[in-house]
């Protein structure tokens, strides 16, 4: 045996060896990361219950700390909605969150200190903020609640003053077009939604003496469910944790995913097998078997005498002759 045979022969070898080697070494890669890949995804299964199990507690808690600090919460919402009704105005001033709020338009009624009555609500709004946690609920009283409704009165005047100065814009004065003028006076917030804050902390406020009223003078009124707000943030704290969670597991489910794609095999498409119509099948063969085989006519003979062509078939008379 020649001494190159004996190396091709080597060299195949050890193809064979390193492409076997590569192929199981790919395969155990595979295996491993779909393991992985398993214990991830019902470890996010766990996860997600833990996470919809905690929701649950939270808003069951919210229900309660709701029943049992009732005028709080309720004050609470309004601030918000109020709040939210002065943001709706920022598009006309400059710095409309700052100490030196100033409208965008010439003020045509210069008696009203638009300016100055902004700058007082942002005070209002800093303040009111500090009111918004959970662990302050117990501090509003129905006192508190008194003096968030008189300030949501100021709120009020402002919302219609703005509403007066906008209306009396002209083209000819403020160098706007009328077009921009009844833009401007469209995206100002309603009088309407004011109101119904005012409505909802007089509600809550009325409902509150009520329920104290009564259970002066009722030994049998039901005390509401007691729940601390220390209680309801600490769930919170619970409810954030638990959708970390979560997101983590998806992150590394995701990334698991991404190093599977390239190691899993491709599978090879598979033409779709069609079954031709049986009808137009035996049609197509009739056509191809007529032009492959024509059918035979019997040939036609002529009478050399007489010059006639003599079709072959069944003896006919001709119409008007009689044979005798």
């Amino acid at each position: 045996m020649s001494k190159s045979v004996i190396i091709g022969a080597g060299i195949a070898f050890l193809i064979t060896i390193l492409t076997g080697g590569y192929f199981l070494t790919r395969e155990s890669e595979l295996d491993d990361l779909m393991a992985r890949k398993n214990k991830l995804e019902s470890n996010l299964i766990t996860a997600e219950d833990k996470f919809n199990r905690a929701k649950g507690a939270l808003s069951t808690m919210l229900g309660d700390l709701q029943n049992s600090f009732a005028l709080g919460t309720s004050v609470q919402d309004q601030i918000k909605q109020a709040s939210d009704i002065v943001k709706q105005t920022d598009f006309i001033f400059t710095d409309p969150d700052g100490s030196n709020p100033e409208i965008i338009v010439d003020n045509p009624l210069p008696d009203i200190l638009i300016n100055a009555e902004r700058q007082y609500i942002n005070l209002l709004l800093a303040e009111w903020l500090a009111k918004t946690d959970i662990l302050s609920i117990k501090e509003i009283g129905v006192s508190e609640a008194e003096k968030i409704k008189a300030d949501t009165e100021i709120i009020k005047t402002f919302i219609e003053n703005l509403a007066k100065i906008v209306a009396s814009l002209t083209p000819e004065d403020s160098e706007l077009s009328q077009f921009q003028i009844d833009t401007y006076f469209s995206q100002l917030p309603s009088i309407v939604d004011i109101n119904e804050v005012l409505t909802s902390l007089e509600t809550a406020i009325e409902n509150h003496n009520s329920q104290v009223e009564s259970s002066q003078t009722s030994s049998n009124f039901p005390p509401p469910t007691s729940i601390e707000p220390e209680e309801v943030v600490a769930q919170q704290a619970v409810v954030t944790q638990a959708q970390t969670e979560v997101t983590t597991v998806q992150e590394q489910l995701a990334e698991i995913e991404e190093e599977i794609e390239p190691l899993s095999p491709t599978p090879v498409p598979i033409s779709p097998i069609t079954n031709p119509d049986p009808e137009n099948q035996t049609e197509n063969q009739n056509t191809e078997s007529s032009e492959n085989n024509p059918i035979s006519l019997p040939p036609r003979v002529i009478d050399s005498n007489q010059g006639i062509i003599i079709q072959p078939g069944p003896v006919r008379l001709i119409q008007g002759t009689d044979p005798f």
